[in-house]
């Protein structure tokens, strides 16, 4: 008889996987063939876990040519601090609630063909280091409303280090944040290839720790202060062109 290779207590992640695989064409096979329940799912291909929780804490499958939609059930994995399923052929949105995930660090999905507003929740959390949405078909205002409602003030990540949802494919529009100027860690921006409009706000220019900012190709006014050179001393790469600035 085969039986659940899982405790009690991460059950949970074991179960969220399967769901995940269930919304998932896997046209090489790679997730039918291993991901069974005969074996421990912290022995599947592409997931990790903590070795003394068993919960899982990675789920990394890139380049496997895998389809279909993002299951909501990845946001029950609630150890889940590395999430990279780029390179895919995924549709559909990102779960809402994946910011939401407390130990989260990584969010990696570019390059495949999802679609809607950039979730809410995964500007509220705290801890995410890196975000790359590039190459996808993100749409409307981002994050899907505007910029300056009062909940954006939270907009603190001081442990940001990678903000990317560039290329041709999205299509976000609405105002640049002021708040962005408050990441101050923050390594690589890029929003190229959208439609963003108004200034590129001033605070940005302030953050020492960029070394590559990319708005090329948006709708962008206003000027570049005289002080960028100084204020940012770590600046390897600005690409502004396509845009309205003086």
């Amino acid at each position: 008889m085969i039986c659940f290779c899982a405790s009690p207590t991460n059950l949970t992640d074991q179960f969220a996987l399967l769901v995940f695989k269930n919304f998932t064409r896997d046209t090489n096979n790679v997730l039918t063939n291993n991901w069974t329940i005969s074996t421990s799912f912290c022995n599947w291909i592409g997931v990790t876990c903590s070795p003394r929780r068993q919960r899982v804490t990675a789920l990394i499958l890139p380049e496997l040519n895998l389809q279909g939609t993002i299951s909501q059930s990845i946001t029950n994995l609630s150890f889940l601090a590395v999430l990279n399923l780029g390179n895919n052929f995924f549709q559909g949105i990102l779960p809402s609630g994946l910011g939401l995930l407390p130990r989260l660090r990584v969010v990696d999905v570019h390059n495949n063909q999802l679609e809607g507003s950039v979730p809410l929740s995964l500007f509220r959390n705290q801890k995410l280091q890196t975000i790359s949405l590039a190459y996808n078909q993100f749409s409307g205002g981002l994050l899907g409303q505007p910029w300056n409602l009062p909940q954006f003030r939270i907009l603190n990540l001081t442990s940001m280090l990678l903000l990317y949802l560039g290329c041709v494919e999205n299509s976000i529009g609405g105002d640049i944040p002021w708040e962005l100027g408050n990441l101050f860690n923050l390594k690589m921006l890029g929003f190229d290839f959208n439609n963003l409009v108004g200034e590129i706000p001033q605070a940005i220019f302030n953050i020492s720790s960029l070394i590559y900012i990319a708005f090329t190709a948006n709708r962008l006014s206003g000027h570049i202060p005289e002080t960028t050179g100084l204020q940012l001393p770590n600046l390897e790469g600005i690409f502004l062109a396509d845009n309205q600035l003086t």
